[in-house]
């Protein structure tokens, strides 16, 4: 840890990873002792009144450690947020007002209409697969529903019902598919057996990578990130 530059409301440095990054020196009436904070703005060290810049420097440098893995936890915890005002559609970060402007004719919209938009559009798309996949699979469902459930992309019952999560439309194209196929296969073999799996890599060689880009992504596919 060294010093930016002389000077009382120069930040502090702190190197990350090979990159310096300031750590803010900022004084409150309120601080009964000197305090490191560190928030999605970045790190500040908070001083009493009349707390010496010096002990600022002093806190740090005793800190340090703690102070670089908190910085490299926010980095991260970024790095796992959407782009602000934007929302995945069919794989792309799209900007919600462009989303709503484009279902709605309007970028001043309530998330509840917003949301009915998607849904239909979500219908489209699930319908639009299942009737290609079915014909390509021989395998017909009786029924075929939406829902928004919490914990799964698709379902498929023993009387032939299937559903899937209307969010599939966030996913890229292909990952919808494969949920398609995921749960046309149940209409064969209900569990997830090998020969199941067998049917799924027939239709669906890289079913593996659809697998893992919902996993890795799944936290995007909610209203509450965008």
């Amino acid at each position: 840890m060294t010093r930016a530059k002389p000077g009382f409301e120069t930040p502090l440095i702190v190197v990350v990873d090979g990159e310096n990054v300031p750590v803010a020196v900022r004084r409150s009436a309120k601080a009964r002792r000197v305090r490191i904070r560190v928030a999605d703005a970045g790190a500040e060290v908070v001083l009493p009144l009349r707390t010496s810049f010096r002990q600022a420097e002093t806190i740090v440098r005793q800190h340090e450690s703690w102070l670089v893995s908190a910085l490299r936890r926010r980095t991260l915890h970024a790095a796992n947020r959407p782009p602000d005002g934007q929302m995945l559609l069919r794989g792309e970060w799209t900007p919600v007002g462009a989303v709503a402007c484009g279902l709605l004719k309007s970028e001043t919209v309530t998330g509840e209409a917003l949301t009915r938009a998607l849904k239909g559009l979500a219908r489209l798309d699930v319908m639009e697969a299942v009737t290609k996949w079915s014909r390509l699979m021989g395998l017909v469902p009786k029924s075929v529903s939406l829902r928004d459930q919490k914990t799964k992309w698709g379902a498929c019952t023993s009387r032939g019902t299937v559903t899937f999560n209307w969010r599939l439309l966030m996913a890229p194209p292909a990952v919808l598919e494969y949920v398609v196929v995921h749960e046309l296969a149940h209409l064969k073999e209900l569990n997830h057996s090998p020969r199941f799996w067998a049917i799924v890599r027939e239709h669906c060689p890289d079913y593996a990578v659809h697998k893992k880009w919902l996993r890795d992504n799944e936290r995007f596919l909610k209203l509450d990130a965008w």
